[in-house]
């Protein structure tokens, strides 16, 4: 299921991007008519330009997570802690405070973008495969960009490869349990936590707080022997496991999402799309279209990238 939804979130998001592409590049005076009008329908170079778009995104992906790590935590701890003794464990402290109490600071499941609001409410694909494939697939996403950053870390500030790895499944396994709990909040009191701004100021101070007060007053907890421990590892490793059945088992995505995807969001300002229909490329007439072409009701049985 997650594997088939997201291909087919791929598929739509690759047409649509592309789309946006061509015709933004063809407004462009004398270079945009490079690009013929023939090019809207090939899905294959579509498909091609969204592989290439996404392998260039990893680069990115990477940078941003070793530039994350830099600034927020190799950099203070360099700045304010010249105790080699004490510097890997100032490193495990904020990295371990960032991660898990940042994992309460938002939720991926509530949050609502243009990508949600085409596929579920556009191209109408379930919501739960969306949100649930979309989710777990994120989760692996930390896991595949931050391992090498903090394996190359943990080394640099002197630990080892393997506490960068079990460093990576923390974090991802922080976010995931972050996840279920405004999840479970939410399935029983209808109430989106994460949502209510003195909720996100309090998490974010106290993450902060917890982060960093204790390395400036050179007194970091001591978290290393416990993180690494067999047991506490093992012990996180089942949790995640159950946050995992907990995400596949949930039944009210499609009540979330009617909540967080607000159409008015998204839609396009009327005006501009009324000063914009001079140009040829993209504007309809009427008569271009038969009345059978008008009647909406002949897709009704499709769904997704079919619809």
């Amino acid at each position: 299921m997650i594997l088939k939804t997201q291909r087919n979130i791929f598929n739509i998001m690759a047409s649509t991007n592309a789309n946006s592409f061509i015709y933004y590049f063809k407004r462009f005076p004398f270079i945009g008519k490079i690009l013929p009008h023939s090019i809207y329908g090939n899905i294959t170079l579509k498909k091609r330009v969204a592989v290439l778009s996404q392998l260039l995104k990893v680069f990115e992906h990477l940078f941003g997570k070793a530039l994350f790590i830099g600034l927020l935590i190799i950099l203070p701890v360099t700045l304010i802690e010249k105790n080699p003794s004490l510097r890997y464990q100032s490193f495990i402290h904020i990295f371990f405070m960032i991660s898990f109490i940042g994992s309460f600071l938002t939720s991926s499941i509530f949050t609502s973008d243009r990508n949600k609001y085409i596929c579920i409410r556009l191209m109408r694909m379930d919501a739960k495969s969306y949100i649930v494939s979309t989710v777990l697939l994120q989760d692996l996403k930390d896991i595949l960009y931050f391992m090498p950053v903090l394996m190359f870390s943990a080394v640099w500030m002197g630990g080892t490869l393997l506490q960068g790895f079990l460093l990576t499944i923390v974090l991802a396994g922080s976010n995931l349990i972050g996840e279920v709990f405004y999840l479970l909040f939410y399935s029983k009191t209808g109430i989106i936590l994460c949502k209510k701004p003195p909720v996100v100021v309090a998490v974010g101070v106290s993450c902060l707080a917890a982060a960093y007060i204790p390395v400036l007053l050179h007194k970091p907890f001591i978290l290393g022997e416990l993180i690494f421990h067999p047991a506490c590892i093992l012990v996180f490793l089942v949790l995640n496991i159950l946050c995992v059945c907990v995400v596949a088992r949930f039944d009210k995505y499609h009540s979330i999402a009617a909540i967080i995807i607000k159409g008015s969001s998204f839609t396009v300002d009327t005006n501009k799309v009324i000063g914009e229909a001079r140009f040829s490329d993209v504007a309809m007439r009427e008569k271009e279209f038969t009345e059978s072409d008008l009647k909406s009701d002949r897709f009704e049985n499709r769904k997704g990238f079919a619809y």
